[in-house]
């Protein structure tokens, strides 16, 4: 038996002796789930010719068959819908593809082979019937849906439809799902399991029951907006990594096969926004600053690429070299380079008096209060080139991405009616009518919003810890030891500090004293997150309560000055969720005059 849902699928030559599609491409799968019953489809394209063929597929033996008539219809039209849809990240089109759904419905089909427009269908009145079941999983919960339809190419999932009976326990398990989470499908198929996977976008509510849709992630990525790429050079890796990880891809994500790679050195060249040079340029450590003309003197390749109106309206650069893999990592070692330096500028500029202390000579250095208010920092574009070959690259590191703004309809508003009491906690905060745990709690999603909307992934971490630590302020835990095992430690302790008084002198015993026992009644932030998250009955797995305390020991590395710090974003990104999830909670349970 084949597997429906692998990529080796397409590697397969595929011949139907019509119409010149003995030389075709796979173009896409579609396998449905209806009940027990499993149906596999396949698009076949003409090589270098927009004409297609949609054909049947038994994946137990091998082999393509027709397609059923009494089916066409719906292939058609979920075929369709996919096409005209935003989940259609390949690009394919088939021309007229309305028209020619409204011709199949409406004429009578032939057998064997019919063709309209640029699409052919092979075809009989046999029903071809392989039986199996669908389930899926998410974060631990085992739903089955009714009908399924997933739809791949040779990159793998692209879009998911799956359909469930509006019933009370569907609804149930639906709503401990988030829409970030990954969505596992299986098959199980004469005794064969096959799985895949992709992530959830969107849920839709119907007259027949609820549809949830999903997409890889590069349905995410189609949404992103790059304001400029500028790429010249044979490597791929350099623009795959500025588009991927740029987007929240890790780099051990990222594998181009048949490509190796190369550490090299590369000229960076970044903008810095709030700096004027008076000379032409400046060098301070291993960076040096340039004016733009000076940049143009010295580096000619850059000054074609100046001709994108990006860079029109920056005045001063930032020279450094380092060595590198690839132009975007390169980019950042160049921009943590630069960074380092105006830090140091702005250290110098904000403390005058430093002048004055340890200057060479007996003068008085000027100032300017004004200078406080000034903050250097390195612009999102940059220019990268390789040094010693043909390879530049001009980026925008940036995040955009296409309709951003949040969209308030009849839908968001009906939300916002059944949570009436989620407005009354508003009224109250704009009224000044909020109580002292109201005010942490808003507290807390002052700090979260801030963490949503912050660009540098380290701000993310502390700004998601700060909203942590408002929401547990006011949790009541069990004592984290017992009162009679505080007791006896103080006792055993202060008698040993007296016993051993020459070597614990009185300093040494009190700075003891405060360290050991300061804390002994207070319980750590984990145990009063696990009491919140037990008190008020929130479904979290264990596995999202890892990622959540994962951005904890983010932040104890950051503060604690631990270098070389990986953060993953997707941890980021459930810890932010569930926080939110813990604010509407906590707000929901109060009860007047908490």
């Amino acid at each position: 038996m084949m597997n429906p849902l692998d990529a080796s699928l397409f590697l397969n030559s595929y011949s139907v002796p019509y119409n010149g599609f003995k030389n075709n491409d796979l173009a896409l799968s579609i396998l449905y789930s209806k009940g027990t019953i499993i149906l596999h489809y396949l698009v076949l394209k003409q090589k270098n010719k927009e004409k297609y063929m949609i054909c049947g597929f038994d994946f137990i033996s091998g082999s393509i068959i027709p397609v059923e008539i009494r089916n066409i219809g719906s292939v058609l039209r979920n075929l369709r819908d996919f096409l005209n849809s935003e989940y259609n990240t390949i690009n394919i089109v088939i021309e007229s593809i309305d028209e020619i759904v409204e011709h199949f419905e409406k004429e009578k089909i032939k057998k064997e082979i019919d063709t309209y427009k640029a699409l052919s269908i092979l075809t009989s009145t046999h029903r071809n019937i392989i039986s199996g079941s669908c389930e899926a999983y998410s974060n631990g919960k085992l739903i089955r849906p009714h009908n399924s339809l997933l739809i791949s190419s040779r990159n793998g999932l692209i879009f998911g439809k799956f359909e469930f009976e509006s019933n009370q326990d569907i609804i149930q398990s639906l709503k401990n799902i988030h829409l970030s989470e990954d969505w596992v499908i299986r098959y199980r198929i004469n005794g064969n399991s096959i799985e895949s996977a992709g992530t959830i976008y969107e849920v839709k509510k119907g007259t027949d029951g609820i549809t949830l849709l999903l997409s890889s992630f590069i349905h995410e990525l189609s949404k992103k907006k790059l304001d400029v790429l500028s790429f010249q050079g044979l490597d791929p890796h350099s623009p795959v990594q500025a588009i991927l990880r740029s987007s929240g891809m890790l780099k051990e994500q990222i594998n181009i096969e048949g490509f190796g790679k190369k550490f090299v050195p590369y000229l960076v060249l970044l903008p810095i926004e709030n700096l004027l040079l008076n000379n032409p340029e400046f060098g301070f450590g291993d960076i040096t600053f340039l004016t733009k003309d000076q940049a143009f003197v010295m580096y000619k390749g850059f000054e074609e690429k100046y001709n994108h109106n990006v860079l029109g309206q920056f005045d001063t650069f930032a020279q450094t070299i380092v060595e590198s893999y690839n132009a975007y990592d390169a980019y950042l070692l160049g921009r943590q380079k630069v960074q380092d330096a105006i830090d140091m500028i702005i250290l110098l500029s904000k403390n005058e008096r430093v002048f004055n202390f340890y200057n060479l000579g007996n003068e008085l250095n000027e100032w300017n209060r004004l200078r406080l208010y000034q903050n250097p920092k390195c612009s999102s574009l940059y220019y990268v080139e390789n040094i010693i070959g043909v390879e530049n690259i001009l980026g925008d590191s940036k995040n955009n991405w296409e309709n951003n703004s949040l969209g308030v309809d009849s839908q968001f508003e009906r939300m916002f009616r059944e949570l009436n009491w989620f407005e009354e906690k508003l009224y109250k905060k704009q009224t000044g009518q909020h109580s002292i745990l109201e005010k942490q709690l808003f507290n807390a999603l002052k700090w979260l919003n801030r963490s949503w909307k912050a660009e540098d992934i380290e701000d993310k971490v502390i700004y998601t810890n700060i909203s942590m630590e408002f929401l547990v302020d006011k949790i009541e835990t069990s004592p984290f030891l017992p009162d009679e095992i505080i007791r006896e430690f103080k006792k055993l302790l202060k008698q040993l500090l007296k016993e051993q008084s020459d070597t614990f002198t009185e300093e040494y015993s009190r700075k003891i004293k405060d360290k050991s026992l300061s804390k002994l009644k207070d319980p750590p932030l984990k145990t009063k997150v696990q009491t919140l998250i037990r008190q008020f009955a929130i479904p979290v797995t264990d596995e999202d309560f890892s990622k959540l305390w994962k951005v904890r020991d983010y932040r104890n590395d950051l503060v604690h000055g631990k270098d070389e710090l990986q953060i993953n974003p997707e941890n980021i990104l459930i810890a932010n969720i569930l926080l939110g999830e813990f604010i509407v909670y906590r707000l929901r349970s109060m009860e007047d005059g908490d």
